[in-house]
């Protein structure tokens, strides 16, 4: 937990979760979330897909099988290239309301997330997480 300057709003960061799936895609995903004084919160999980080979240009993304429309990339890289080919990261949000995470508290969520090459990193927050999450940001168990 992060107070800004003016201690209006506390930035909460949930620590990393790291996978790997058969494509060998490296997955890095964590919440964020703001509070303000007043108790409005936001929202959002970062996610940074690494990869090598083709940038993927990851483009959409599903909720428990539901399209998102709260999906933004944030940044795409190109990094260094090798033996085995170039490696490109790509850094992602999508914003999610308090509701849902108290409504996936008990049993986690899956996200989806689909590139123009064709490509699709699914990710899963466990529930665990999401209420030690939720405990940090509102000092109650869910």
């Amino acid at each position: 937990m992060t107070p800004n300057a003016d201690n209006s709003v506390r930035t909460y960061v949930g620590p990393p979760i790291n996978t790997e799936d058969a494509k060998n895609t490296y997955e890095m995903y964590h919440l964020k979330g703001d509070k303000s004084k007043q108790g409005v919160k936001s929202f959002e999980l970062i996610v940074q897909l690494t990869y090598f080979g083709q940038m993927r240009y990851y483009e959409s993304a599903t909720l428990n099988s539901a399209p998102s429309t709260a999906f933004k990339v944030v940044s795409r890289d190109a990094g260094i290239c090798e033996a085995r080919g170039c490696i490109f990261g790509e850094l992602l949000s999508i914003s999610l309301s308090d509701a849902f995470l108290k409504d996936n508290a008990k049993k986690g969520f899956q996200l989806s997330i689909s590139s123009k090459a064709g490509a699709k990193s699914d990710l899963y927050i466990p529930p665990q997480y999401i209420q030690g999450y939720l405990k940090a940001v509102d000092g109650i168990t869910y």
